[in-house]
Parts: C-alpha cells; structure tokens; sequence
C-alpha cells in the first residue's frame, strides 16, 4: 500500500498532468478562439497568433503533454512543500519523483496492433503512445536525476525542450 505522500504523487503524475493537459489547450490555436466564459472571442494579438507554432499535426497535443507534465509537477511540488512543514519530512524526494513520472508514464500504458498504430499516426492528433511519454519525459532533469540516466541515454539528451 503506497503512503498517503507517495499517493499524492501517484495522483499529481497520472490526473495531474491530463487535467493540466487539457488546461494548456485554451492557450493553443484552437483554445485562442474562445475567451474564460467559452464564447466565441479571437483574444490573442495578431503578433501572438503569428508566433505560435503550428505546425505538424501532432504538435499541439505534444506541447500540452509537455507543459502538463510540467504544470503537474510544478504543482506537486508546491503541494508537497505546504504539507512537509504540517505533515511529513522525507530525506530525499527521489522515490516521490520516480512515483510522479512512473505515474504519468501508466496513464499512457498501451498496445496497439501494427494495424491500429499505422491509423493512429496516419490520422491522429496524438503521437503514439511511447513517444507520448519517452519524448516528454526526457525534457526533464527532475526525471533524469530521479532515474540516474547517464549523459549518453536517449531519456537525458543535451537539450531539453522546457514549456510553462
């Protein structure tokens, strides 16, 4: 049974990062079309519609796994700070954080036969689902520190995409 510090992990890992996934698409192409009451409301500037990246099919979606990886976490562990002064202390946050990205990584668990996964790229917004989460998660040292991926491995590349 996880300790209730390891469960909120667990929940700011796997909930967390979809919830805040789904926040960052009212700041993408299609979300900028709407105003905070969800009317009908072009509120960006013409200089923000112009440098916003749009290209590729699967770029909106990789941006908010991205940035709702990044939100969540950020989240987590402003929550954790509030609760280890009232709560709980633990030496090292390292299982905390592996916890977090092992959570998210499931929420994308799946197997697709050769068939379904040549459909979903040829027609889906979403890349597949390793991607979705090997590609996300190597943005981000708190992963590579958690998991000691040497300066070689492909989930600790020298140049990190870092969005929010």
């Amino acid at each position: 049974m996880l300790h209730q510090a390891h469960f909120h992990c667990y929940q700011f890992g796997a909930i967390g990062s979809v919830i805040t996934h789904e926040i960052g698409h009212g700041f993408d192409v299609e979300g900028r079309k709407y105003d905070k009451s969800g009317n009908w409301n072009l509120w960006w500037t013409n200089k923000s519609i112009e440098a916003f990246l749009d290209g590729k099919r699967t770029l909106r979606e990789n941006i908010a796994d991205n940035g709702g990886v990044s939100i969540s976490l950020k989240a987590l562990k402003s929550y954790q700070a509030k609760k280890r002064r009232d709560e709980y202390a633990f030496k090292s946050n390292t299982v905390e954080d592996r916890l977090f990205f092992l959570a998210y990584a499931q929420s994308h668990c799946s197997k697709d036969t050769p068939e379904a996964l040549y459909e979903r790229i040829r027609s889906g917004f979403h890349s597949p689902d390793k991607y979705r989460v090997n590609g996300v998660l190597s943005n981000f040292k708190q992963f590579s520190e958690a998991f000691s991926c040497s300066a070689k491995s492909a989930m600790n590349p020298p140049n990190k995409c870092t969005i929010w």
